[in-house]
């Protein structure tokens, strides 16, 4: 401000001097602004502005140049020439650098770099060099990572160029802005700046042993943390090292000295090597030998496994007073609390609920091996694999008066050589089956089960994929896979379990890791989803357990489908000392379907009533068939939908044989279904279990009218899933998008709408009849405000006058309060 109220007060005193002799500039002139150059350019006058020293100079040098050529002459005699004009404008632009760098900061050298953009390369260079040594330590003190970043990867040839010593500097400082802002980075987000930046990797270090000392998903890095320079990753490698040592065998100690030599010395390598190598064989070493190798093992996956394996013959014998009593021994003599240990102690110690396998008989199990039984939601189908003559085939069953038909083999799926089934979906439309390692899905048609395709995509497809169950509304899909995101490290059995979401197109979604509260660094696999959409049944040998793969229960946390509650162990009258998967658990909860060794080379199908602690949350269930009004199957789907808050709750597929549907419904919701096709009335209904506390199973008998058949059999339908207030004619909320959809349909067809409302006979007729009249009032107006023209719709009340069932009970009443629609085609009066 102070430079341009000086160089304004100038150019006012100078005008007569230079407006003379018809505007033509003055020796005087010129002189004066020199003089006035001089003066501003002087360091040790008070008004000293090299700015405004400049400016002065480029106006006399201006003002010569117009000069005539013996005024030049005479000012050349004095030694005021172009080359003075160019020197003094050179002397004032080092001298307002100068000024500019004096103050520190960047701004001030980029004011100046924008006052003279003409300035010589050397100076420029210079100035380039000073803004950037200003900038770098800005926005360094400030912690500025998206700037410094920006800067320097907008800037780095020009960098290169101006200030090559910076360079190194500011990826030091990209980096610590980057480590303090974000101190809990991103695997990803930290290999990124690595490979940036390879050479300040150790200034990652931390944030990345933090980040491994809590990462589930190690598989994915493990590679890149193995490409790295020990080095430069000291703890890194000390946070990695318990991932390999909590393993404890020899081969996992031999992958991390291939990986890690050189950082063997900073854990505790060798002592863990020799102890892994000292695991007991269990020939004929025993007890003492296990009582050796626990004083100096301590808490560990492989004491648990070596403490299964001691007590094998004792569980087996189910003696479990003896085991318990040895297991507290056992524990007495560690020098820390092992939390798999007590937890393998209460499973034993937990009271018997005398609960005993039972075998589904000869009709079922053979010589041959039958295994992977699938019973659908209703209960009325079983699937399962036999083997015989080194062929698996697939084999089904109907449940008939209570006892099971004689199996036959499923011929749509005999050639292939490998071939069980894994799960069917609730409404049973749907087969999931594991075909020569390939998991696939077969729909069923009117001609029986459909050519099987592929069950995921190849975008999602999986290095390996076994069980995989299918949520009862359709929607999500949980299995068993070996994908690069996995818990733990690289193992050949480290399997994890999975979701993925269906997807508006159908397809399914990118497949999401359930998490380290399922999943462990090794075996996790054949999980069940139950009906209830919340009860997780799974098989792990990660998990504390009596010995080999056990199963286990998970409870899904509020509505996420990533929050899971401590794996329950199902107990030791379910698991065993041996692999146990493969665990289907029936709709009531009440017991669970498997296959048991019955020798070395055979298993047989059995069930098993569960326990209390492992049985699902309780389920709703409809059934019944689908029909056309004059009886026929119809091929049509159910949907249904949550009334409260509309949302889909499930779309079912009846059977298109047989019309015959099945339908779960977790219990704590009000839940509408009705069918919707082109040509057919949107016939619904509803199911109330928002008080439900026990188990219902509700038979319906679902009929759907054409709308030519309404027509010509002057047809009323029930409007179901129209709800008022209790004696008055206010619409719930509940009804309205029900009520939408049928404005939607009204609007569609060319006919003339009847509302009819009706009571029971509760109440004065008078009173009955103005509350129907009303009611139907009132679903008239929903439908005039939702598009349908007033003039088409006509409401009617009949009161107690038309009942449909008996006034004797309640269950008759409720069908008599009701509002009816019908239509007829409009004449020429309408």
């Amino acid at each position: 401000m102070r430079t341009l109220v000086l160089l304004v007060l100038f150019s006012i005193l100078l005008e007569p001097a230079i407006a003379q002799k018809g505007n033509a500039p003055s020796l005087e002139a010129v002189q004066l602004l020199l003089d006035k150059a001089a003066s501003f350019g002087d360091e040790a006058q008070a008004l000293y502005q090299p700015d405004s020293a400049y400016h002065y100079a480029l106006e006399a040098q201006r003002l010569f140049r117009k000069l005539s050529k013996r005024d030049q002459k005479r000012l050349e005699k004095a030694n005021i020439t172009s080359t003075h004009f160019s020197k003094l404008k050179r002397q004032f632009t080092e001298q307002a650098y100068l000024l500019a760098s004096s103050k520190g900061t960047s701004i001030a050298i980029d004011d100046f770099l924008v006052k003279y953009p003409r300035i010589k390369h050397k100076l420029s260079q210079t100035a380039q060099q000073a803004r950037n040594e200003f900038f770098f330590e800005e926005q360094r003190d400030a912690g500025n990572y998206e700037v410094l970043l920006k800067f320097l990867e907008d800037n780095r040839s020009t960098l290169a160029e101006n200030s090559p010593h910076l360079v190194p500097k500011l990826e030091e400082a990209v980096v610590r802005s980057f480590v303090k802002k974000y101190p809990d980075p991103s695997m990803r987000g930290l290999f990124s700046l690595m490979n940036r930046y390879p050479r300040l990797t150790p200034f990652m270090d931390a944030s990345l042993a933090r980040l491994v000392d809590r990462s589930p998903f190690l598989y994915l890095f493990e590679d890149q943390l193995r490409s790295i320079d020990n080095s430069m990753i000291p703890l890194t490698v000390q946070a990695l090292y318990p991932y390999y040592a909590a393993y404890g065998t020899t081969n996992a100690f031999e992958r991390f000295y291939s990986h890690f030599p050189d950082m063997i010395d900073s854990v505790n390598y060798r002592d863990d090597y020799a102890l892994a190598r000292n695991y007991p064989t269990f020939a004929g070493e025993g007890r003492k030998t296990l009582e050796a190798y626990l004083t100096e093992a301590g808490p560990s996956r492989r004491t648990l496994q070596a403490l299964q394996i001691l007590h094998q013959e004792s569980i087996i014998g189910r003696q479990w007073s003896k085991v318990a009593s040895e297991l507290r021994q056992v524990k007495a003599k560690l020098a820390q609390p092992d939390q798999a240990l007590d937890e393998l102690i209460e499973i034993i110690k937990a009271p018997e609920e005398n609960l005993v396998p039972a075998s589904f008989g000869d009709i079922i199990n053979t010589e041959s091996a039958e295994y992977s039984p699938v019973v659908s939601a209703d209960g009325k189908q079983l699937f399962f694999c036999r083997l015989s003559d080194e062929v698996e085939n697939i084999y089904y069953a109907e449940k008939q008066g209570g006892n099971w038909s004689a199996p036959a083999p499923i011929k749509r799926f005999n050639s292939y050589k490998n071939e069980a089934p894994l799960g069917v979906s609730a409404d049973g439309s749907q087969l999931i089956l594991f075909i020569n390692g390939v998991v696939m899905v077969s729909d069923k048609t009117p001609k029986g089960w459909s050519e099987p395709t592929a069950f995921f995509s190849a975008r999602q497809k999986s290095v390996w994929q076994g069980g995989t169950s299918i949520s009862a509304d359709n929607k999500v899909v949980i299995f068993a896979a070996r994908r690069p995101d996995r818990v733990g490290l690289t193992e050949e059995n480290n399997t994890d379990l999975y979701i993925a979401y269906r997807l508006n197109n159908g397809q399914w979604s990118r497949p999401q890791n359930l998490g380290p509260a399922i999943n462990t660094p090794w075996e996790d696999r054949s999980p069940y989803l139950h009906p209830d959409m919340r009860t997780l049944y799974f098989s792990s040998n990660g998990h504390p357990g009596l010995g080999g793969l056990d199963v286990f229960k998970s409870t899904r946390i509020g509505d996420n489908w990533t929050e899971w509650s401590k794996p329950v162990n199902l107990g030791k009258e379910v698991n065993t000392t041996g692999n146990d998967w493969g665990y289907k658990v029936s709709t009531d909860g009440k017991e669970a379907y498997f296959a048991k060794q019955v020798s070395e080379k055979r298993e047989e199908i059995y069930s098993i009533l569960l326990p209390e602690k492992a049985r699902p949350q309780q389920v709703a269930t409809l059934s019944g068939k689908l029909l056309s009004l004059t009886g026929e199957p119809l091929p049509l789907n159910i949907m249904v939908e949550d009334m409260e808050t509309g949302e889909p709750a499930g779309e079912i597929k009846p059977d298109p044989n047989t019309g015959e549907f099945f339908i779960t419904l977790p219990l704590g919701k009000l839940y509408s279904y009705r069918v919707q096709q082109d040509g057919y009335y949107p016939i619904s209904n509803n199911i109330d279990l928002r008080k439900a506390e026990a188990e219902l199973n509700q038979l319906e008998e679902i009929r759907v009218p054409l709308l030519t058949e309404m027509l010509e059999n002057d047809l009323a339908i029930p409007l179901k899933n129209l709800f008022f207030e209790t004696a008055k004619y206010d619409i719930k909320q509940t009804s309205f998008k029900e009520l939408e959809r049928l404005a939607k349909f009204i609007q569609e067809q060319d006919v003339i709408v009847e509302i009819s409302g009706h009571t029971d006979n509760v109440g004065a007729a008078t009173y009955n009849k103005g509350l129907s009249k009303n009611r139907a009032e009132a679903t008239k107006q929903y439908f005039v405000k939702s598009g349908v023209g007033a003039a088409r719709i006509k409401a009617l009340g009949y009161g107690m006058d038309r009942p449909v069932a008996s006034n004797d009970t309640e269950e008759g009443r409720a069908q008599n309060r009701r509002v009816e629609i019908r239509f007829r085609l409009p004449d020429s009066n309408d």
